[in-house]
């Protein structure tokens, strides 16, 4: 059986951050690797068009007006998982 290991992960929410798991990078001595893979997640998000929008959600969401706030999360996650896609290639 082939089971899926997620050893990190860069979310673009609160203005970008990096998840390590620590149990699957003791696992397999790969922290380094993912920390540096996943800033290439974040570098690419920064260097798109794609980030731009991203981080104009993020700011217009810091008005936390309820109705638009999570108008304009549903349209990050969105933008996000759309670009993750590509960026995984």
């Amino acid at each position: 059986m082939n089971k899926e290991y997620i050893a990190g992960c860069y979310n673009f929410n609160q203005n970008g951050y990096i998840y390590l798991s620590v149990k699957e990078n003791m696992e397999f001595g790969s922290a380094g690797t993912t920390y540096v893979h996943e800033l290439y997640h974040a570098r690419l998000t920064d260097m798109t068009l794609l980030g731009t929008l991203l981080r104009l959600i993020g700011l217009a969401k810091m008005f936390e007006e309820s109705e638009l706030y999570d108008i304009l999360d549903d349209y990050g996650r969105v933008v996000a998982g759309s670009s993750r896609k590509v960026q995984e290639i």
